[in-house]
């Protein structure tokens, strides 16, 4: 006996109804686990929600819709329900696996996975040595898998109790074609021109709750098959430059004895982990005394919320303001300005040190792409019995070795170390256990680990012949969780320390915005560099002009002294006044036309000038 034409198509449709509630409950999941980081969700953000999930399925599930709608004549039989099963069943795993382990990321990073993610868990061997104590530390989220599996054959099964009888092949055909349109029109998200992007999740909701409206399949498909970045076109190119251009003539006085120049890259130290920016609550008491001796900026930012976006800003001047960081973005073969290159015209050797696993997060890679002479990993450290049992040497070891490995090196030198002990899962020596307050948060406590091995790096420093002619700065690569509601708004999401220590006796807090780009035109100043360089950052000791720029979630902001300014690409979507209102709660937009005419102006031209120059090949003069 023949079913009805429809009879197929239903159970296809209650089947993908089934990877709907899925999604939802991972949508419920997330919002559960990371209320801290939103405002109360309102009913659009499921609204919204939903366009995204059926994208989002149309892609996930595009193996099961295409082998459940293909009219064949044996899909009643069981050994083919049975296939479509095991299809069903890999998508809803995939779906699982990359959304779960978003929910917990996303507290690092405080933005939905791109497919940067995959890069990320496919450079070096760090992700798949880490497998078992992620497992260990978040074990509950293997719970929820197994509850969310349970949930979906429970209804999976409610599909296969219905008889199985063959249909009319050519008014399957007919159905075939209505329902592969129907799925192409929900991965497009609608009949409009162009696909949905993460960007339309502001449609439904407020800037502070996009991801919310979105989840990870969707933001990691969207981004998976993408190109590159398309040319904008604001302004014309005289009008471009006389606006912004990264395009920077410097003529610094010759610097009889140059500094040596020591960056360091502290691995997550938010400043709200910092007692010296926050009247005294903090975790850090040797760097809040050396913060004191030191020209100290208290509105400095991160232009990423990652580590492999920290070195090209840092070391480069490129900030981070595309879906990709830039070391895995199709554009890393770029020719760049790098600080090693810069700096060796004015007789710099240079070096960057990381007790991690070499190939980290392409650390090594990126170094020698900044012209930096030599690298020095896990691997070149002398003493492997110190290895922490997850990224790498501990931070007090490594710093040891990092002075003594300085007192090798021909002046002037620059160099680089990150440290790597205040990263997840945070461990600390077995000597040290107890020893450094818990705080609030997981990190806590190895923040103050950290803290103390920075108290002890410098005392051996200063004990050397180069420490008096060498110039330490101290910043983070990025910032992590946040238990301070003073911080838990655009800008203080991406607040990092930064300080210049042994800078001769200065001493001093500076209120201007500054950002990691500004560390090459620093460095260079420091040099008596002259010449021309491309970067996206200014001299904070000496310019005028002051700002940051970073991207998240699909939203640019460009930070000055006093406003905080919002743009999706296209629109504006937020102007906050950061000295009369510093956690963001009045939007100005609309109303405050002339600095929102002015901030857009700037932003839409660093941009243009970003963009461009990354596609057209244009960051390097001279090359």
């Amino acid at each position: 006996m023949k079913a009805k034409p429809t009879y197929h198509s239903i159970l296809f449709i209650q089947r993908i109804a089934i990877a709907l509630i899925l999604y939802g409950l991972l949508r419920v999941a997330f919002v559960l686990l990371n209320k801290s980081f939103f405002p109360p969700a309102d009913v659009m953000v499921f609204v919204g929600g939903l366009l995204f999930d059926l994208s989002a399925v149309a892609y996930v599930y595009l193996p099961f819709i295409l082998a459940s709608t293909i009219p064949f004549s044996f899909r009643s039989k069981s050994g083919y329900q049975l296939f479509l099963k095991i299809l069903f069943y890999i998508s809803t795993i995939i779906s699982i696996v990359v959304s779960l382990s978003d929910l917990i990321y996303y507290r690092f990073t405080l933005k939905r996975s791109t497919a940067d993610l995959l890069h990320f868990i496919t450079t070096g061997n760090d992700t798949f040595r880490l497998i078992p104590q992620f497992l260990k530390d978040y074990y509950y989220m293997v719970i929820v898998a197994i509850i969310l599996i349970v949930i979906v054959e429970f209804l999976y099964r409610k599909t296969e109790k219905r008889p199985i009888t063959r249909t009319s092949w050519w008014k399957s055909s007919i159905m075939f074609i209505v329902l592969i349109g129907l799925a192409v029109i929900a991965s497009r998200g609608g009949i409009q021109l162009r696909p949905i992007t993460a960007m339309e999740a502001s449609k439904y909701t407020t800037i502070d709750r996009l991801p919310m409206v979105l989840n990870t399949p969707f933001t990691i498909s969207r981004s998976l098959f993408k190109e590159g970045l398309s040319p904008v076109h604001y302004f014309e190119e005289d009008e471009l430059d006389s606006i912004y251009t990264p395009k920077h003539t410097i003529n610094n006085r010759p610097v009889s004895s140059p500094p040596n120049i020591v960056l360091v890259i502290l691995e997550s130290f938010s400043a709200e982990y910092i007692g010296f920016y926050n009247d005294g609550k903090g975790y850090t008491p040797f760097l809040d005394s050396l913060m004191k001796e030191s020209i100290v900026f208290e509105n400095a930012y991160a232009n990423g919320k990652k580590s492999i976006e920290a070195l090209p800003s840092l070391l480069a001047g490129i900030p981070s303001l595309m879906e990709s960081p830039y070391a895995t973005s199709i554009y890393n073969n770029n020719s760049i300005n790098g600080i090693g290159t810069l700096l060796k015209t004015k007789g710099y050797n240079s070096s960057f040190y990381h007790g991690g696993t070499n190939g980290t997060m392409n650390f090594d890679i990126f170094s020698q792409i900044a012209g930096i002479d030599s690298y020095y990993g896990l691997n070149e450290y002398p003493n492997q019995v110190d290895y922490d049992g997850n990224w790498g040497i501990f931070d007090e070891l490594y710093l040891q070795y990092f002075a003594d490995e300085l007192s090798k090196k021909s002046t002037p030198f620059f160099t680089s170390i990150f440290t790597l002990s205040s990263h997840h899962p945070y461990t600390i020596p077995t000597q040290h256990q107890g020893k450094f307050p818990k705080g609030e948060l997981e990190i806590h406590e190895s923040i103050g680990y950290v803290d103390y091995a920075l108290k002890r790096f410098f005392e051996k420093a200063q004990q050397q012949p180069w420490y008096a002619n060498t110039v330490f700065i101290l910043t983070a690569d990025h910032t992590a969780q946040t238990a301070n509601p003073a911080y838990k708004n655009r800008t203080g999401i991406f607040k990092v320390p930064f300080i210049i220590s042994n800078y001769s006796d200065s001493a001093g807090v500076i209120s201007s915005a500054v950002q990691q780009t500004d560390f090459i035109p620093l460095a260079l100043d420091l040099s008596g560099f002259s010449g021309d360089a491309i970067f996206f950052g200014n001299n904070p000791l000496k310019e005028s002009e002051h700002f940051a720029v970073n991207y998240i979630n699909g939203i640019y902001q460009l930070i000055t002294d006093d406003y905080s300014y919002l743009f999706d690409g296209e629109k504006a979507m937020g102007l906050y006044n950061l000295k009369t209102d510093p956690t963001q709660q009045k939007n100005l937009m609309d109303t405050t036309r002339m600095e929102q005419q002015k901030l857009d102006q700037k932003l839409k031209a660093i941009l243009q000038q970003y963009t461009n120059r990354m596609i057209n090949n244009d960051l390097k003069l001279n090359k």
